[in-house]
């Protein structure tokens, strides 16, 4: 029961805040915001809010680079740390599995010779 008022509660204040913004001058000269306008004046609606995946997104500059913010170039060391550590394991896995080629094939060659000897 908590849980479906905690979400109900969630989704209203979610609704609200993505309401439609307003800024206007008001009587006393100052620019005001809000999301209902006050009759009698003359409201300019804003642009809605960003939603998060889009802000996320690195922004291209006017050269063509990137932008290196501090969230991608976190995201991007974090990706950089996974694939050496990808590197390193197979490269462990590569070098037990020379060791056991290795291994094998001495005992091969002990018991070859080994044969050689009593014949």
């Amino acid at each position: 029961m908590i849980k479906a008022l905690l979400f109900a509660l969630g989704m209203a204040f979610a609704t609200a805040a993505m309401a439609q913004q307003y800024k206007w001058v008001g009587a006393n000269g100052k620019v005001e915001y809000g999301d209902i306008p006050p009759p009698g004046v003359q409201a300019t609606p804003l642009n809605p809010p960003v939603s998060a995946p889009a802000a996320s997104a690195p922004a291209a500059k006017k050269d063509g680079a990137r932008d290196l913010g501090p969230e991608w170039a976190f995201r991007k060391r974090q990706q950089e740390q996974r694939e050496k550590e990808a590197k390193a394991a197979k490269e462990r896995a590569d070098a037990e599995s020379r060791r056991v080629n290795c291994e094998e094939s001495q005992g091969s060659l002990r018991s070859l010779q080994h044969l050689d000897r009593q014949r």
